[in-house]
């Protein structure tokens, strides 16, 4: 699978995680065994900084169930992009590169079957195994009595915290592989001479191969209801387009940006070699489950709380990825 000469600007990037609320990035030390402890500190560890300590089985649970209000939609947002698939062979995963649409739904062989004579067979599209490790998703954080207050429930609040920490990334990465692959055409909404539905129509049409979802950054949205004076519901808006789901990102409040039409081959319960652009391949933690959460004490009023998890997003191909740009490219700086 050949890729773009040149990625898209991390700018446009920032721009559509600053309209969600997102920052850029978040520092997260690595911490060596003999580091000195720092309360609040987040960290990325090691489970045998833990020492002996299993995971925690209430925490570990709690942690693939809560849901922080600020960063729920995020992750849901990532799902819709690089559906969840689990890996195959452990904490390795062997997946499809396709290096050009999956054609052979347009062109079916004839079904009709001949006396003595073989079946019809579907072409194979031309395609690449890849063989690679899943990677560790760790945070740790480190809380110190004396200096804030515990009240009931402090540990599931710390590792709801870490939770979503880890769902800011996921998103990151998504998006940031998403554009650096994607094709990218630039409009300008702006005024009664611009169609924002016939721009996205003939961008979705100069594809190889058609989306199946599309997601609206809320400045692009914005501007399409300013731009076309009406404000149709979302499943009709798919039917217009011909795809299966249109998703429009809700900006946060005081943050304008987002400007971005983003559309891609997605689908609930993909398996490794379905195609699709983007997938998150998932491996089980000690648990069972998708999260292990540790607790230990690194003093007699000091604690360290972890959360870790199993899973890689790849990239699996870049034909008829793209991305539409509605605003002047000039307001990404410094974003």
């Amino acid at each position: 699978m050949k890729m773009p000469a040149s990625t898209a600007p991390a700018e446009l990037v920032a721009d559509l995680l600053d309209s969600m609320g997102v920052p850029g990035r978040e520092p997260a030390e690595v911490r060596a065994a003999d580091d000195a402890f720092t309360h609040g500190r987040v960290t990325a560890f090691d489970p045998a900084q833990f020492g002996d300590a299993a995971p925690h089985a209430f925490l570990s649970d709690y942690a693939g169930r809560c849901r922080d209000s600020g960063t729920a939609g995020l992750d849901a947002l990532r799902r819709f992009i690089a559906p969840d698939v689990p890996a195959n062979c452990g904490r390795f995963v062997e997946y499809a590169l396709y290096d050009e649409p999956d054609s052979s739904s347009d062109h079916p062989p004839d079904d009709r079957g001949e006396f003595a004579a073989d079946f019809p067979t579907l072409r194979n599209p031309p395609h690449q195994l890849v063989t690679q490790r899943i990677a560790d998703r760790s945070l740790a954080v480190e809380v110190d009595e004396n200096t804030e207050r515990l009240g009931t429930g402090w540990q599931q609040v710390k590792v709801a915290a870490l939770r979503a920490r880890l769902d800011r990334e996921r998103l990151r990465r998504t998006l940031t592989l998403l554009v650096a692959g994607a094709v990218h055409a630039g409009k300008t909404w702006d005024g009664d001479a611009s169609d924002p539905d016939a721009d996205v129509a003939d961008a979705l049409d100069a594809q190889p191969l058609r989306a199946t979802r599309i997601v609206y950054g809320p400045g692009a949205w914005a501007r399409r209801q300013r731009a076309s004076g009406a404000s149709l519901p979302l499943e009709r808006l798919a039917g217009i387009f011909g795809v299966e789901e249109v998703q429009v990102v809700r900006a946060q409040v005081g943050r304008p940006g987002g400007s971005q039409v983003l559309f891609f081959c997605a689908a609930d319960g993909l398996s490794r070699n379905d195609f699709s652009h983007l997938k998150t391949f998932t491996a089980p933690s000690r648990t069972g489950g998708r999260y292990a959460a540790y607790v230990s004490r690194a003093g007699d009023k000091r604690w360290r709380i972890g959360v870790e998890c199993h899973e890689t997003l790849a990239l699996t191909s870049i034909a008829g990825l793209g991305v539409l740009e509605t605003g002047d490219t000039a307001s990404f700086a410094g974003a």
